[in-house]
C-alpha cells in the first residue's frame, strides 16, 4: 500500500460567484464593494452579479430557474416590494436545496428571527453593517473552503480524494489507517500523527488514542464518549484525559 500523499487545494483558485439582490442602488454599490474588497483580502477571486428585485434574478442569464446554479451565494435584502428576500429564500431553497449558501441583508432588526429556517449562513443588520458583514463573509468563506479543498490519499486500490467534509473519522487499523468517509471506508499507509497533521485546519479532534473525529459528525459529546450521527450512528471512548481538552476544540466548532 501507498502513503499519505499532501493535500492539495485542487478547487482554490475556483470563482466564486456571487449574487446581490436589493432594491437600493446606492447600498447595493456599497455592498458590492464590500463583498468584493472581503474577497480578495482572503485571497480568493469573486464574480458578483447585482439584481434589483426577486424576479430580476430567477429571470436572468436565459429566462429560466435553472439560471441559480451559477451562484454559489446569495445575499439577499429582506425588505424588498412583490416578492420580499425570505420568499425568495425560500424559492432558491426550493429548487437548489441546501447548497448553494444564502445570507440575508435587513434595516429591521426584528426580522434576523425569520432567517434561521432557510438554513441560511447568517444575517448583516445594516444598523451593524462592518460588523456582522465581517461574521457572516468570514463564516462563508470556511464554508466554501471546507468544501472545496481536497486531500489526497492513496491506497492499494489508488489514489483517491476526500474534502474534510466528506471525512467521519480516521482510526488506527493494525499498523495502517482506516478512513472513514460518506461512501465508506478506506485502508491507507500512515500514521494518525500525519493525518492530524493533514487536517490541521479543519475541525478534527482526537478523543482518545487511535482516533480522529470530524466535529461535524459528532452527535452527543459526553465525558466518556461521543456517538456520532453518521449512518452507521456509532459510538467512540473519550479519555478522561482528553475529555477538557475535546469539550473545548467541540465548543469552539460550535460557536464558529
Amino acid at each position: 500500500m501507498g502513503t499519505i500523499m499532501k493535500y492539495s487545494r485542487i478547487n482554490c483558485n475556483s470563482i466564486i460567484h456571487v449574487a446581490v439582490v436589493d432594491d437600493d442602488n446606492t447600498f447595493i454599490e456599497r455592498y458590492t464593494m464590500m463583498v468584493d474588497g472581503f474577497m480578495k483580502k482572503n485571497g480568493m477571486e469573486c464574480s458578483i452579479t447585482c439584481f434589483a428585485d426577486g424576479n430580476e434574478l430567477i429571470q436572468n442569464i436565459d429566462g429560466s430557474s435553472d439560471s441559480l446554479a451559477s451562484f454559489d451565494l446569495y445575499c439577499l435584502d429582506i425588505e424588498m416590494p412583490e416578492m420580499n428576500g425570505l420568499e425568495l429564500a425560500g424559492e432558491i431553497r426550493r429548487i437548489k436545496g441546501d447548497v448553494p449558501d444564502i445570507t440575508f441583508v435587513t434595516s429591521n432588526d426584528n426580522a434576523v428571527y425569520d432567517v434561521f429556517k432557510f438554513k441560511a449562513l447568517g444575517y448583516v443588520r445594516k444598523s451593524l453593517l462592518e460588523k456582522d458583514f465581517e461574521e457572516t463573509m468570514g463564516r462563508f468563506v470556511r464554508e466554501w473552503r471546507n468544501r472545496t479543498r481536497l486531500y489526497e490519499f492513496e491506497s492499494k486500490e489508488g489514489i483517491f480524494t476526500k474534502t474534510a467534509s466528506e471525512i467521519i473519522y480516521g482510526e488506527v487499523y493494525g499498523h495502517n489507517l482506516r478512513i472513514c468517509c460518506n461512501d465508506g471506508s478506506y485502508k491507507i499507509k500512515g500514521t494518525l500523527s500525519e493525518l492530524t497533521a493533514m487536517l490541521k485546519d479543519e475541525h478534527f479532534i482526537q478523543p482518545y488514542k487511535g482516533y480522529l473525529v470530524n466535529c461535524q459528525y459528532i452527535g452527543l459529546l459526553k465525558s466518556r464518549e461521543l456517538t456520532l450521527k453518521s449512518g452507521d450512528v456509532r459510538t467512540i471512548p473519550v479519555s478522561k484525559y482528553k475529555w477538557q481538552e475535546v469539550k473545548e476544540e467541540y465548543m469552539k466548532y460550535i460557536k464558529s
